[in-house]
């Protein structure tokens, strides 16, 4: 995005935002000067299970297709005794049943809130409802569920290594070329990018 792309009160959806992708990475060391290291949102998941499981804490799931989810939650369970799952429900329900959901949550009042609807859709879903929603940590996990199900759909260590799990990821999805193909365009302004 430009950052006349994007409204100033996107601001309030988070106080932490990570540096997932290896493109991120890399231009926050060209324009900035600061070498940080890559944070995948698949790690920081685990990280917060194993933060939730080590405080009792509650959790809620909103994520994936019913096989996936249901699979991954009995495996959350099976290695996390101590997370309270409240609840949970699949990323395939319309706005009136998200509208309900939003009360569910809050009628649970989960310590995490775990949503893993694809992107853009899950940040919009934040956006749209950050400010009714009675949680005290969201985070947005994509396709995490299914690394946790499939453990082998996450890039080889070597692929992590070098910061390459877009090309395995798009090796193994190949619709994917479209949505890779703005990371050229990023690329490139990165490249040419000049401070004011």
């Amino acid at each position: 995005f430009n950052n006349n792309e994007i409204p100033i009160e996107l601001n309030k959806i988070s106080s932490l935002r990570i540096p997932d992708g290896i493109g991120i990475v890399w231009a926050i060391n060209k324009i900035f000067g600061i070498k940080t290291p890559r944070i995948t949102g698949v790690d920081l998941f685990i990280d917060f299970l194993d933060l939730a499981n080590r405080l009792n804490k509650k959790i809620f799931i909103y994520a994936g297709k019913d096989h996936i989810l249901l699979n991954a939650i009995e495996i959350i369970k099976s290695k996390y005794k101590n997370i309270n799952i409240t609840g949970y429900e699949n990323g395939y329900i319309n706005d009136k049943e998200s509208e309900n959901l939003i009360l569910k949550i809050n009628d649970l009042k989960p310590d995490f809130l775990f949503l893993g609807l694809g992107s853009p859709k899950q940040e919009n879903w934040v956006y749209k409802n950050l400010d009714t929603l009675n949680v005290k940590i969201i985070q947005t996990i994509g396709g995490a569920l299914d690394t946790v199900v499939n453990p082998s759909m996450r890039a080889p260590l070597l692929f992590q290594k070098y910061g390459l799990e877009w090309l395995y990821r798009l090796i193994k999805q190949p619709y994917r070329v479209k949505r890779q193909i703005t990371l050229v365009s990023f690329f490139l302004n990165t490249i040419f990018y000049k401070k004011k």
